[in-house]
Parts: structure tokens; sequence; C-alpha cells
């Protein structure tokens, strides 16, 4: 049986107050996840599948009839939760760096998420995204970190940085007036990606508390910490989600990504029973399913953001994956019935 990725449970351990708020019980809401998580002693810190806290996230948007339950419990997180690593992005020289920061390290809390840092086109994107197979769609999950993003940001730069615009890779919710008061600035749905885009003079504001120092220390300690995590298959996984974006999802493009040659790559995989072409066929998977599920691109728009050669060479790899079509897939994910109350 195949393990389980792992995910921390961040602003999910919140979710009791505020389903109570709404007259909600809590474990009404959690009986629907496997494991059954208790709600009422989760932390931050806690780490569970995937799939569960995705589950967790939908049922309570359900029970609470609020389509926007999800950013509502971001929004009321604190960045200091994050440990070590928000301590670190802290006393970084340039928000840049922070950022980056915050990129390398955040491996440590998920087997299935990815944080990276992009050029697009003149600006910058701070972007989240799944790279792990769930039997729940990620559509709350990319609201709710979009929405924590915009939080560590104004945590960060006191406010004094604020994003151009959000991208979203959902269909926009029931709300949509609401949901961007909510953001208090310009939100795109149907995007490629989920993330928060940075000015190219926002991007090196410089950070009033770095240190150095501090900042060796923690490094250290962290570098302590990932020596458990540090399987090369993991690595790739990470960087071929953020390398599709960059229409580079090639061996050598993931290769330079990591500081590997590819052929020290490609025997380093192998080493672990795997190789590269099996990695990325599993992650376009991965975000061929999500993009179909959540959000309205049509599919030679998906086939693109995965960089596929055409839209035929998609088709059939998807066919490969699972038996059927990309529209197929689609429709019969449409018509499922929502869970019951």
């Amino acid at each position: 049986m195949q393990m389980q990725a792992l995910q921390r449970a961040g602003p999910v351990a919140l979710m009791a107050t505020l389903l109570r708020e709404n007259g909600i019980n809590p474990q009404d809401v959690a009986r629907a996840s496997y494991p059954c998580i208790d709600l009422d002693t989760l932390q931050p810190d806690d780490m569970h599948p995937l799939t569960a806290l995705l589950t967790l996230l939908d049922r309570a948007a359900h029970l609470t009839g609020d389509d926007l339950f999800s950013v509502k419990l971001a929004m009321r997180y604190r960045w200091h939760n994050h440990g070590i690593i928000h301590q670190l992005s802290r006393i970084a020289p340039t928000l840049r760096q922070a950022l980056l920061d915050f990129s390398e390290w955040q491996r440590l809390y998920s087997q299935s998420t990815v944080v990276y840092l992009h050029r697009l086109g003149q600006d910058f994107a701070f972007g989240y995204g799944v790279f792990a197979q769930s039997e729940a769609p990620a559509r709350h999950l990319y609201m709710l970190s979009t929405r924590a993003g915009v939080n560590y940001l104004e945590d960060l730069t006191g406010g004094a940085v604020r994003p151009v615009e959000i991208h979203l890779c959902i269909s926009p919710p029931e709300n949509v007036a609401a949901f961007r008061r909510l953001f208090d600035c310009p939100v795109l749905f149907n995007q490629s990606q989920s993330c928060l885009i940075l000015s190219q003079h926002d991007i090196d504001w410089p950070m009033p508390h770095f240190n150095p120092k501090a900042r060796e220390a923690m490094r250290q300690e962290l570098e302590a910490k990932a020596k458990a995590q540090c399987r090369t298959t993991s690595r790739v996984q990470r960087a071929i989600r953020p390398q599709l974006l960059l229409e580079d999802p090639s061996m050598e493009g993931t290769a330079t990504a990591l500081g590997f040659h590819p052929r020290t790559l490609r025997r380093a995989l192998a080493a672990e029973g795997t190789d590269f072409e099996t990695i990325r066929d599993e992650v376009r998977h991965v975000v061929a399913c999500e993009l179909l599920t959540i959000t309205h691109l049509s599919i030679g728009e998906i086939s693109g953001i995965l960089a596929f050669a055409s839209h035929a060479a998609f088709v059939r790899a998807f066919q490969r994956w699972t038996g059927m079509t990309p529209s197929a897939w689609r429709e019969q994910k449409r018509i499922k019935p929502s869970p019951s109350t």
C-alpha cells in the first residue's frame, strides 16, 4: 500500500473555532476525513495526509454554506506559528531573499506541495502548487494558501508591499465580489497557477531586521533537519511543478534548477529505483487532473500549461494515465454528487 503524502496542518488547525462561530459542530466535519482528525486538539505543526486536510476544507465549506470559508480561515493565521522558517525569512536582507528562504525550506512542512518564486514577464510570481496525487480536490487549499500568502507578505513588510494581483487556478467562487474584497487587490481566476504577482520594484524591498549571523545559525539548524528528507526523487517532484510553468519540464532544465549535471541526476534517480520521465509523468498527471477538476480552462490550454508538444500528445498521455480522454474524465467529475450532509 502506497504511503500517503503528508502536509502540515497550518491554518487548518484554526478550523474548530470558525466552525462553531458558524453553528457547526467540528466533529461533523472531522468524521469526513480519514484518518479522523480531532479538530479541537489539532495544532499547526501536526502532519496529516493531504487528502484528509483537503477533505476537511471541502466539508467545512459545504456544511457552513460558505464557499469563502477557507479564505476566512487563512485570514486568522499568524505567521509566528511557522517557527524557524518564518524567523529566517524575517531576518533576510531583502524581500526576494525572504521569499526564496520560504520556498527552499517549506519542504520540511510538506510532502505534497511546493512553494516557488520565479519571474513572470516583468514581474515575479510567488506561487504554490500541489504535486502529489490526492483523492480530494485542491480548490479550497489554493484559496487558503493564497490568502495566507497575502498575510505573509503583510507580515514581512509591515504592509509596505502589496501584490500587484492574485492569480488562482480555480474557477470563480459563487460570490466573486466578496472574494475580491477579502483579498483587497485584483484577482484573476482560471489561471495556470495560484500565486501572488509582485512587481520588479517591490521584490528587492529591504528587510528591516537583516541579521546575517542569526541567519547562518538558523540555516545550519534547518540543514540538519533536512538531512532525513534529501531523496532526489522528492527534489525532482518539487522542481518539476514550477518548471512546467516555465515551459521547460526537461531533464536538462530540471537538473539546472537543482544544481545537478543531467547525467548525475539520472544516476541519482536510478539509485532510488525511478527515472526522470516517470516522475514528470506523475506530476503532469496530478496537475492535469487538478486543472480539469477545479478550473474552466480548455483542454488545449491545459495541454499548453503542461508543456506537451501538441494537444494530441496530451490526450494520448492522459488516456495512458486514466484510460479516459481528458474531456470524458472532466465530465465524469462534474456529475459526481456533492457530499451528503
